[in-house]
């Protein structure tokens, strides 16, 4: 996630959501990995895209059990939209 997480720490978050979804499609499973979606999720936000993002959220684990392992702007970006886990 080097790349990404280089590209959000700049602000540069069209680019960081090229890269997060290259990493998805390499990911090779479906659905991707939990903590990669919610990345995608809060840097589509960041891009933007807020309704796009919504659609990347997990529906299969309560996602905010992942901010701790995540850098503190996806959960922090995640809450201010005011989404949580379904």
């Amino acid at each position: 996630r080097g790349y990404a997480r280089e590209h959000a720490l700049h602000g540069a978050w069209n680019d960081a959501v090229r890269s997060y979804r290259q990493m998805v499609r390499a990911s090779g499973a479906d659905p991707a990995p939990a903590r990669l979606r919610v990345e995608l999720a809060a840097a589509l936000v960041k891009a933007g895209k807020a309704s796009e993002a919504q659609t990347q959220l997990p529906t299969d684990v309560h996602f905010e059990r992942e901010y701790a392992h995540l850098p503190a702007w996806v959960g922090q970006t995640l809450q201010a939209q005011g989404w949580s886990s379904r």
